[in-house]
Parts: C-alpha cells; sequence; structure tokens
C-alpha cells in the first residue's frame, strides 16, 4: 500500500493529523507526505500518480474536487480528513476569512471595547468597514463584508460547495471524533465515516516541570481563534486573582490584554512557540499546577477533539473543561467539567485550595489518557481504516469502549 498525503500546512494541525500518525504506521506501507519547501510539484505530480491511496487534509475547494471526481471509481482510492468542522467556523476566528460563507456584523455593548472598535477602523481606512453607533451607545461594527480585508462570499461559497461534493462522493472522510462524524454525515448521506482520536507522543510529552515558586500557576495556551472561548471565563479569572494574590493566570500563544486588564500584574503572557516539533518541550516551561479548557457551545466547537485535555494529562496536570467537546472527561475524576460560571469558580477553587485533590485528579487523568490516546498503540486505527477501505470492506474498528467507524 503506498500512500501520498498533502497535509494542511506544517502546523499543530498537521502534526497531530498526519505527520505523526502516518509516521507510526510507515512500517507497514510506504507514505510520501508533501512539503512545498522541501518538494517539487513534479514530485508530487510523481508521488500521486503512483500511490494508491490519495489523503487530503482539510481539502477546500475546487482542486481537490477535481481529483475526487478523476479517481471516482478507480482504483485510485481518495480520502478527506478534517478536524475541525469548516461549515460552522465562528466570525470571531480568523479562518473566517477563507470557510465563512455569509457577512457579519458585531456588536459592541460596553463603551469601552466599542471605542476601541472604531479606532480600529478609524486606523484602517483600506478595509473599507463601517460602523453604526446607535442612541442606546452600542457599536455595530461591518466584521466580514463581502470584498473588504480579503473577503470574497462568492469564492468561498464556490469552495464550500465543492468541498461538499467532494466529502459526498470520495472513498473515505477520516474526523478526530463521533460528534465531528455526525456533523459531516450530512454532507455524505453514504460511504464510511472514520473517528480516529487525536493522540499524543508519551515519549515527547513529559510531566510538566515543577512549580517551586509560593504561587499557583493556572495555564491555557492557544491560538487566536480562541477569544470567545477565554472571554467565557475572563470574569471568574479576574475574580479569582483579585480573591487571591498568590494565583497567577499564565497564557501562552494570543495575546488578550484587554480582559486581565485589571489584574495584568498576575497575568504571565508568553508568546506562542512555532516549532511544532519542540513545542512540547516548550510547554513544560509553564510549570502549571493546573490546566483549563474553556469552550463557547456552538457548532464549531461540537466537533472538536478533546486534545488539549489529553496534552494536560500527559503531562500530569489537572483541568477544569467546559462540556462541549470534552464529554470523555470523567467529572471528579479525571478533571472537572464546568458548565457555567458559577462553577468554573467553584472547581478552580477547590483544585486551588487542595495540592492532594490537584496530584489524584492528575494521576488519574494520566492513566486515562495513556491507556485511551497513547499514538504508539492507537496509531495502528490509521492503517486499518486505510486497509479496510481499499479492500472496501469498512468493517468496524474497536477502540476501548469505543466504536471508531461508522460505515
Amino acid at each position: 500500500m503506498r500512500i501520498c498525503v498533502h497535509p494542511a500546512g506544517k502546523g499543530g494541525v498537521s502534526f497531530y493529523r498526519v505527520r505523526q500518525p502516518y509516521a507510526k504506521i510507515s512500517d507497514k506501507c510506504e507514505v510520501f507526505i508533501y512539503d512545498p519547501d522541501n518538494h517539487s510539484p513534479q514530485r508530487l505530480n510523481d508521488e500521486q500518480e503512483a500511490a494508491n491511496i490519495l489523503v487530503f487534509q482539510m481539502g477546500f475547494g475546487t482542486a481537490v474536487q477535481d481529483v475526487v471526481a478523476a479517481q471516482k471509481g478507480g482504483d485510485k482510492k481518495v480520502v478527506m480528513e478534517f478536524d475541525d468542522y469548516i461549515f460552522e467556523v465562528n466570525p470571531m476566528n480568523p479562518a473566517y476569512r477563507t470557510f465563512g460563507t455569509k457577512e457579519y456584523n458585531l456588536t459592541y455593548m460596553d463603551d469601552k471595547s466599542a471605542k476601541r472598535a472604531i479606532a480600529e477602523i478609524e486606523r484602517n481606512p483600506e478595509d473599507k468597514r463601517t460602523y453604526i453607533q446607535h442612541k442606546n451607545g452600542h457599536v455595530e461594527v461591518e466584521m466580514w463584508k463581502d470584498g473588504c480585508n480579503g473577503f470574497d462570499l462568492q469564492a468561498n461559497l464556490t469552495r464550500a460547495s465543492a468541498t461538499k461534493w467532494s466529502i459526498a462522493n470520495c472513498d473515505l472522510v477520516t474526523v478526530t471524533t463521533p460528534e465531528l462524524g455526525k456533523l459531516f454525515r450530512k454532507h455524505r448521506p453514504s460511504g464510511p465515516i472514520a473517528v480516529l482520536p487525536n493522540l499524543v507522543d508519551f515519549e515527547r510529552w513529559l510531566p510538566m516541570k515543577k512549580n517551586e515558586d509560593k504561587e499557583i500557576r493556572i495555564g491555557w495556551q492557544g491560538g487566536s481563534a480562541h477569544y470567545h472561548d477565554i472571554h467565557l471565563v475572563s470574569k471568574v479569572l479576574n475574580r479569582i486573582l483579585k480573591e487571591r494574590p498568590n494565583v497567577k493566570l499564565v497564557m501562552k500563544g494570543s495575546y488578550y490584554p484587554s480582559l486581565f486588564e485589571d489584574v495584568k500584574d498576575q497575568v504571565e503572557w508568553l508568546a506562542w512557540h512555532g516549532d511544532i516539533d519542540t513545542y512540547p518541550l516548550d510547554v513544560l516551561d509553564m510549570k502549571l499546577d493546573i490546566g483549563i479548557c474553556p469552550v463557547i457551545d456552538d457548532p464549531f466547537n461540537r466537533g472538536k477533539s478533546d486534545i488539549k485535555w489529553v496534552e494536560y494529562s500527559a503531562m500530569k496536570i489537572p483541568a477544569v473543561v467546559s462540556p462541549v467537546c470534552y464529554k470523555n472527561v470523567k467529572h471528579g475524576k479525571t478533571g472537572f467539567v464546568a458548565s457555567n460560571g458559577n462553577e468554573w469558580y467553584q472547581y478552580l477553587t477547590k483544585l486551588l485550595d487542595d495540592k492532594e485533590l490537584r496530584k489524584e485528579i492528575a494521576e488519574k487523568a494520566y492513566t486515562r489518557a495513556k491507556g485511551y490516546h497513547n499514538a504508539d498503540i492507537q496509531s495502528q486505527a490509521w492503517f486499518s481504516a486505510l486497509t479496510d477501505m481499499r479492500m472496501g470492506v469498512m468493517k468496524t474498528i474497536k477502540h476501548p469502549k469505543k466504536e471508531l467507524v461508522r460505515g
């Protein structure tokens, strides 16, 4: 079996969904992963010609549709891999520029945020965005307007339509969770969808470095798509930091200073680490005692995986999570699941007050993550899914207590 994979860039998503799992099964089959920085278009063409299976990660647009159409009914199989529900991207996510299919206006309710939004628009007249200031003081801003700031509505609609056709007509769709599989089933009435969970390599993700300071460190890391998620818990975090001078909030990645202006002396901002290969070692330097995984409830996030909890668990860090995509977290045993602000406050303070509880939760979470999300073991599900698809047998693949393939 010879596989040619076209990843979506070089970041964490392509690592977890392409580089890591396919490296783990490369002893069983030939795998070529395209890298535009090192491989010529001719090399890609040659590898695609030689391959039995073509894999497209986040294949969005007419180019992949052309490949699916050309191979339909032939001996060469086409797999489409998704770890996000790209048809419901939140407008606060920068990726909306590529995936959004509607114009969107954002209303700012408080005076401080409204003034900041107006100032940003006036600083960038080339964006050609406008705003309306209502009598009640609220400001409505054109956040995504067709033809402005690189947002091309018709192009996005065309790409979305082509992608839905490809999803319906390719040989296999692979996703991270059963929930994401259900979302994609709307565009794929028949044909197999393989649920292949995100995994971690426990030789790369090591226990967190010990915090030797007197302060207790609550941590979060993430990119620019998570403003709404952090906003969800910002009031609770502000309250805790004001009440407890010995607590520090450590944030790695995107910078959201406006949410924590009143407690900025207790917030440590760390730059994002661009090299995914050494990223696990970089995270260890955060020296966290508690991790947080806040996620707003929307269709996009319902399809997300629990990878952040898995990473914390691999580092033996107890976490408080939202219920939206962390359904595998056993409340009170392998973490705490918080559905509202009161619960976020309750469970965070519970962990802050009890060092032994933090240790107990961390150990149980580590054991569960290593059993269910160990890349050395569970990556074989990738090989099984591709083999069965190629043979036209898509039998059910069992993960511990889970069904991994829905035909």
